[in-house]
């Protein structure tokens, strides 16, 4: 299922296209013109049935599956990156304690609190 966000998006922002394959999808659209070309009469009826058709469908559902699980692994790895965002960390020194081990006063480095404000690459 895809998220509410991405088919918002998808269909008021983009209006159904999705941009992110431009040259792929006129490739692929020029290509099927190859196609009907090579039978004119029997492949470009315009008929829902006709496998050209039918074919057409089955690629553009694929490029849309595809790009919507794309999405939504994007948006779970967006998910997991916030969940590891913190505002404090661990003091490393004392490994939470306030206090270093053997030692009766507090941690210098985070001043027997435990922990620190975290900090890019923490």
């Amino acid at each position: 299922m895809t998220p509410l966000v991405i088919d918002l998006y998808r269909n008021d922002m983009l209006r159904g296209y999705v941009d992110g394959y431009a040259r792929e999808w006129a490739a692929y659209k020029g290509q099927l013109q190859v196609v009907e070309a090579l039978a004119p009469d029997r492949l470009h009826k315009m008929n829902a049935q006709d496998p050209v058709v039918l074919l057409d469908e089955a690629a553009v559902a694929l490029v849309n599956a595809a790009w919507i699980a794309g999405a939504e692994v994007g948006a779970a790895f967006a998910g997991a990156a916030s969940a590891l965002d913190y505002e404090i960390r661990i003091c490393r020194r004392c490994d939470g304690n306030g206090r270093v081990y053997g030692q009766d006063r507090d941690c210098a480095t985070c001043g027997g609190e435990g922990t620190l404000p975290a900090e890019r690459g923490d």
